[in-house]
């Protein structure tokens, strides 16, 4: 977490910001850098020359983000909205206070076709192969799409997260 203190009325160099309560905390670049446990309130002191002032902040855990395809989290796909098929995405959810940018790293894709699952193989970015395009255009009305091994992170993250259970949507 990023925070940017000052104090009124003095310059950045005559004041010092500490956390006890955090799990790190140091400077970077004119700028504080907090690393917390979620669910804590750390208290961070900024103090300059005889002041103090202290805030306390509630640490919330980030979202999960939702998966969108075709600009759908869930439901039917018509055929005009198939054929633009490109990539998915994963975005913070709408009830989140939080804005949160994520990305997708890869997935795998496979089709339920009446005559069984088929493979259309894995993606190591948001944007669907050339074969997964080929799949989805192809699906016939009741048959269904699944993303699995969804995975992501956070922009600016390295630390990459599973997306949890395959998401489906069906061709209507």
């Amino acid at each position: 977490n990023v925070i940017e203190a000052s104090f009124s009325g003095y310059s950045s160099s005559d004041i010092t910001v500490s956390c006890p309560e955090c799990k790190e905390f140091g400077k970077a670049n004119g700028k504080y850098i907090a690393k917390v446990r979620n669910g804590t309130t750390p208290i961070v002191t900024v103090r300059a020359k005889g002041s103090t002032m202290s805030r306390e902040y509630i640490v919330k855990s980030v979202p999960k983000p939702e998966f969108y395809f075709l600009n759908k989290t869930s439901g039917g796909l018509r055929k005009g909205e198939r054929d633009q098929a490109n990539v998915c995405l994963v975005k913070s959810p709408r009830s989140s206070i939080l804005d949160v940018n994520y990305e997708v790293v890869g997935f795998s894709m496979e089709a339920y076709k009446v005559k069984g699952i088929v493979p259309l193989g894995t993606s190591n970015s948001r944007s669907l192969t050339g074969p997964m395009k080929n799949g989805v255009k192809r699906l016939n009305r009741g048959e269904r799409v699944a993303f699995t091994k969804i995975r992501y992170r956070i922009v600016g993250n390295s630390k990459i997260k599973q997306y949890g259970p395959e998401v489906m949507f069906k061709a209507i």
